[in-house]
């Protein structure tokens, strides 16, 4: 950093995920509301299969082209009831070649519901995902959530072996370990697909995608991802959609990816289970911890530096991102063993553009300068590793000729994480005014 040239800024863009600490969490409707505004112009698609195969999903068969039973997958869904009436049901089997009432089961025009597509859609999925565990989780919330987060997924599914704990008949959605989240509507709700744009206009197509960014927020913040996938079926479409922190990919179809990380689970953050180190998180960091957040699992994180990682245990966070994308930052108290004491580990998503400097450069920076009244950094870094950038923004600049959703042109965003040497407090929890005063005085100085 050049002390002689003005630091750059960060691009603005509205986003909740930037409020302050203090702020207070919205209620579900306004965040509802807040989320349809956060990802507006950050849909891109429709993504053809063969593009999604040939960028996300590494060549497992060799270059042999698995065999596929065309007729089979036609009746995938043939046990599910739709709710379309019957001249458009016609429709559908007529576009299949298939017999009038082959395709989808009726019972009835205008009787079906979409609670009715539940378990047999599930019962599809599980055909198909034998090492996995398929759930309906339509009528329960996370426990362990926010009360302002308490999204229910229509569907989860969990890796099979070993089943989560506690059991799935106990709490059968538990957003910190499930695979993939699936949203099912009803023929009146169309997201995507409209005629002149691929994003669908009005109030119900905006919610509904609204609602999808919620729910990925939330496991988001549960999990540690690099990016996330999401199944929406507006009957009788089937989307795949992949997520980063810059925003949403949507394929027309669904498939299934293998390894952890092509999954979007983050490798340099490990779920705890040896008892000793869990009982030594849970009372080192008790005291940071709030009582709603205390049965969440703990994790080793890595937080990588200029010579190797350093690695810290994390239990409940202090604050999560409120949005999908942008920068949606995390922070934690963390239990450093190298130091012997609890410090503030951040998880953020930087601007990956020309002239911007990591926030990890700029402490070093003012730290080797001895600047007062800054934080003292301990370790940080950009996470090394493919899936630590985001790749939605290579879709919208430019954007090629099968994206038909408008996106905004977005940029590149890389994972960063960093360790310093203090737990901050919250501004609001001024002892007097004069401390107060004190406190906006030295950071204007550090600043």
């Amino acid at each position: 950093m050049d002390p002689s040239e003005p630091p750059k800024q960060t691009p603005q863009k509205k986003k909740s995920s930037s409020r302050a600490v203090s702020a207070k969490p919205p209620e579900l409707e306004a965040a509802k509301t807040q989320m349809v505004r956060d990802i507006r112009g950050e849909y891109v698609g429709p993504m053809s299969v063969e593009e999604f195969l040939e960028k996300f999903v590494p060549d497992q068969t060799g270059g042999a082209t698995p065999p596929v039973d065309l007729e089979e997958n036609k009746m995938f869904f043939a046990g599910v009831p739709t709710t379309a009436n019957e001249s458009l049901g016609s429709t559908w089997d007529s576009h299949l070649g298939l017999s009038k009432d082959h395709y989808r089961k009726r019972e009835g025009t205008g009787s079906v519901q979409e609670k009715d597509m539940y378990e047999p859609i599930k019962n599809a999925i599980q055909r198909v995902l034998l090492n996995c565990i398929v759930v309906v989780t339509a009528n329960h919330s996370d426990s362990l959530s926010d009360a302002e987060k308490k999204w229910r997924p229509d569907v989860s599914v969990y890796r099979g072996t070993p089943e989560p704990e506690p059991s799935l008949e106990e709490a059968p959605t538990q957003l910190d370990k499930a695979e993939l989240l699936i949203e099912i509507k009803t023929t009146k709700v169309k997201a995507f697909g409209g005629d002149s744009s691929f994003i669908v206009t009005g109030k119900p197509a905006e919610e509904a995608r609204g609602q999808i960014a919620l729910a990925l927020t939330e496991q988001m913040n549960r999990q540690w991802r690099t990016f996330v996938f999401f199944v929406l079926i507006t009957d009788p479409s089937v989307y795949l959609i992949r997520a980063d922190r810059t925003g949403l990919i949507v394929i027309p179809l669904a498939v299934q990816p293998s390894a952890a990380e092509e999954r979007g689970m983050d490798p340099t953050v490990q779920l705890v289970t040896d008892p000793k180190d869990i009982a030594l998180a849970k009372e080192k960091l008790l005291p940071h911890v709030s009582t709603r957040k205390q049965g969440r699992p703990v994790f080793t994180v890595q937080v990588p530096d200029t010579t190797k990682p350093r690695e810290v245990l994390v239990w409940g966070s202090l604050y999560d991102a409120e949005s999908l994308t942008g920068r949606c930052t995390r922070v934690f108290a963390a239990w450093d063993r190298e130091a012997g004491k609890v410090q503030f580990l951040k998880d953020m998503w930087r601007t990956d553009t020309q002239g911007m400097e990591k926030e990890s450069e700029i402490l070093r920076t003012l730290n080797s300068a001895s600047v007062e009244h800054v934080p003292t950094l301990v370790a940080g870094d950009d996470v090394p590793g493919t899936y630590h950038r985001t790749v939605t923004q290579e879709y919208t600049k430019p954007i090629p000729d099968w994206v038909k959703s408008e996106p905004d042109a977005l940029d590149m965003r890389t994972h960063h994480r960093l360790l310093e040497n203090f737990i901050p407090t919250l501004l609001e929890d001024f002892k007097d005014p004069k401390q107060f005063l004190q406190v906006l005085f030295d950071g204007f100085m550090g600043e």
